[in-house]
């Protein structure tokens, strides 16, 4: 091949030498440097996909071999050049020189073969690294999505339903308890699920009636505890009126008492009955305080029933009982006048 490309450049050659004017003449029509190059461009890389890189690969080493074997010839003649028939070894060198060059232009072709493949290679090595790491994310995509669901289905597996933290009522207690259209025991004896759905129907109905129960004990404990407190007040202001209705009446027997006893005093003093001291004594008596009162009840009791010698009788201030018994009796106005003797002392 390579002999064929050498022999085509020196017909070439020769045809321009002979040829020069008819050539001149006739110019051909010129084109754009940019289209021949582009075309150019074009055929050598269409070249370079169509040829067989081996071959080129032996191609460029036989090549090689060529152009050392006529570098070593033209060394040679170099050296064998002397006066005699030196015109023919110069035309001889001349002419290998030719041939090397040639084979130098083949070098280049071959040379921009390989950029070419070297560059589609280049290209398809940059398309298929995209396409892997399209895929990489893909599967990257695919993999965190097969964890988002895993892990969605770790949580649909753990939840927990509210209606599991419900006492519901046995089951046997639920088919004797709840309505049959709301048992269903032909369908919930056989599927747990709807007997769940069940249970949990007959619970909530339950709950309502509880709930409305509740309301209706709150609405009568409220009116209880309204008809109490009502009551309460009631006394607490009827107390007050109490006091006051028996403090009337004890100054009221005290005058009537007293009037009478004035009148009776002569048959008194004549029948030699001491019946006015007895009153001093019981009037004195009533301002004791209530286990003293009921001491002094009883011993007089006794002493009028069985042991007429025996004396009772009520000694010290009067004044004094009179102030301490109704300090007992009320104590908030108690609580006031010791207030209001500590800010007038102070």
């Amino acid at each position: 091949m390579v002999k064929e490309i050498v022999q085509d450049r020196e017909t070439t050659i020769k045809k321009r030498r002979k040829g020069g004017t008819s050539s001149a003449s006739s110019t051909p029509p010129k084109i754009p440097e940019g289209d021949i190059y582009k075309n150019v461009i074009e055929f050598e890389e269409t070249e370079a996909s169509a040829r067989d890189p081996e071959n080129d690969m032996l191609l460029f080493r036989k090549t090689c071999d060529d152009i050392r074997k006529l570098m070593e010839e033209i060394s040679e003649l170099k050296a064998q050049n002397s006066g005699v028939n030196s015109e023919e070894i110069t035309a001889e060198i001349s002419e290998k020189r030719i041939q090397a060059s040639l084979l130098f232009v083949v070098l280049k072709k071959l040379n921009r073969l390989e950029k070419f493949r070297t560059k589609t290679s280049r290209d398809t090595l940059n398309r298929e690294k995209q396409q892997v790491d399209s895929y990489h994310l893909q599967l990257q995509n695919l993999l965190y999505e097969i964890l988002h669901l895993k892990k969605e289905v770790t949580k649909c597996l753990q939840f927990k339903s509210k209606d599991e933290e419900i006492d519901l009522v046995p089951v046997e207690d639920f088919f004797k308890e709840a309505p049959e259209s709301l048992s269903r025991p032909e369908v919930t004896r056989t599927d747990s699920h709807q007997l769940k759905l069940a249970r949990l129907e007959w619970e909530l109905e339950q709950r309502k009636q509880l709930a409305v129960m509740c309301q209706k004990l709150q609405a009568a404990k409220e009116t209880v505890a309204k008809e109490i407190q009502s009551k309460r007040e009631r006394l607490d202001n009827l107390t007050p009126r109490l006091k006051i209705y028996l403090r009337y009446m004890c100054e009221c027997f005290y005058y009537m008492y007293l009037i009478y006893f004035k009148v009776t005093k002569p048959l008194q003093d004549y029948l030699g009955l001491p019946l006015d001291k007895i009153r001093r004594q019981h009037q004195a008596a009533y301002h004791l305080p209530k286990p003293l009162y009921v001491l002094y009840v009883q011993a007089d009791a006794y002493r009028e029933a069985c042991d007429p010698l025996l004396t009772v009788a009520v000694s010290g201030d009067e004044e004094e009982a009179r102030s301490l018994k109704q300090s007992l009796d009320d104590p908030a106005g108690a609580d006031e006048s010791d207030s209001d003797q500590e800010a007038s002392s102070n």
